[in-house]
């Protein structure tokens, strides 16, 4: 496993409860919020040069997330 992956990949572990349920309580909807953050990680791994310097990338994932569900 890369270094990249292993770092995204401990990112992951520690990053989705709190970003599952920041969008839940925005959603209102367990399965939408799922769907949602699965496609902010996917993006935040296709992105995660970038991502991974953001001063905030958990709070990238969740806004990523929520920008998911309105374009949906």
């Amino acid at each position: 496993m890369s270094q990249d992956n292993a770092e995204f990949a401990e990112f992951f572990a520690a990053s989705w409860d709190p970003c599952l349920r920041a969008v839940a309580a925005s959603t209102g909807n367990m399965t939408l919020a799922e769907d949602q953050t699965a496609e902010a990680f996917a993006r935040a791994y296709a992105s995660w040069q970038k991502v991974s310097n953001h001063p905030a990338p958990t709070a990238w994932v969740v806004r990523t997330a929520l920008n998911a569900g309105t374009s949906w």
